[in-house]
């Protein structure tokens, strides 16, 4: 059953991390309208979503209007949140964007994350916990000697660890997708894909002016033929990917 949604507000950043699928997109770089975000938050409520990330291939406060996406969306009743790589976080926006009603923060923290930022983002994690934002780190790694070698350089604070999706050329699934009835993405422009694995919209379920009941129905169709397209070569097999906590103080 659908309960979470990605809306991406952009896909551009100011990062170049290794391992991102952002290095392998060919669509077009843009940012989201408020009018397409409007749209985007009318096809969310008719499918019932409660949560939405206002992220996927790309860093949300680039975003001019971010205050505003998020005082829209946390309007509409979602629980509303986004990962963010930390770099334009600071006091008075964490405020901000708690005033606006931004539930939670995801930082994403990588093996090669210089030191002194490392410092920058842990003061972050304790602001915006402090004034009633939930913050976790989310830390994409390939295998646990990088989850290791991450949690001696942190501290005691909890991390969730996100391996790296790969595409096995020699996969077929065979089973069905875990991810495709729980969520769904609409990207910048408005296109509804079936996750942020179809990052260069290799799966369209439509955009945001087609019906619920379309929608519906082409997520049920992909769900039940796994081997179609990019899932037969996905190697996914746990909604919302495996998740190791490192519990702090």
């Amino acid at each position: 059953m659908l309960s979470k949604a990605q809306i991406e507000v952009t896909n551009e950043c100011n990062f170049s991390c290794s391992g991102c699928h952002r290095n392998l997109m060919k669509r077009k770089i843009g940012f989201m309208s408020l009018d397409t975000l409007a749209h985007s938050l009318e096809l969310c409520n008719k499918l019932n979503i409660k949560e939405i990330w206002l992220h996927n291939w790309g860093e949300p406060l680039l975003h001019p209007d971010i205050l505003k996406i998020v005082n829209s969306t946390s309007s509409y009743g979602f629980k509303v949140g986004f990962t963010t790589n930390g770099h334009y976080l600071r006091p008075q926006l964490v405020e901000d964007l708690e005033y606006n009603g931004l539930d939670f923060l995801d930082i994403s923290f990588g093996t090669e994350t210089p030191p002194k930022f490392r410092d920058f983002l842990i003061y972050m994690f304790r602001y915006a916990n402090r004034i009633g934002i939930r913050v976790s780190f989310r830390s994409v790694v390939c295998d646990l000697y990088e989850y290791d070698y991450i949690l001696s350089n942190i501290g005691n604070f909890k991390i969730k660890w996100q391996r790296q999706m790969i595409f096995d050329s020699n996969h077929i699934r065979s089973e069905k997708c875990p991810v495709i009835k729980n969520l769904f993405v609409i990207n910048w422009d408005g296109t509804v894909v079936s996750c942020c694995q179809a990052f260069d919209n290799q799966i369209i379920y439509g955009d945001v002016y087609t019906s619920k009941d379309a929608i519906l129905e082409r997520i049920e169709y992909l769900y039940n033929h796994p081997t179609i397209g990019i899932c037969k070569k996905c190697v996914e097999v746990d909604y919302d990917l495996p998740i190791i906590y490192k519990l702090g103080k």
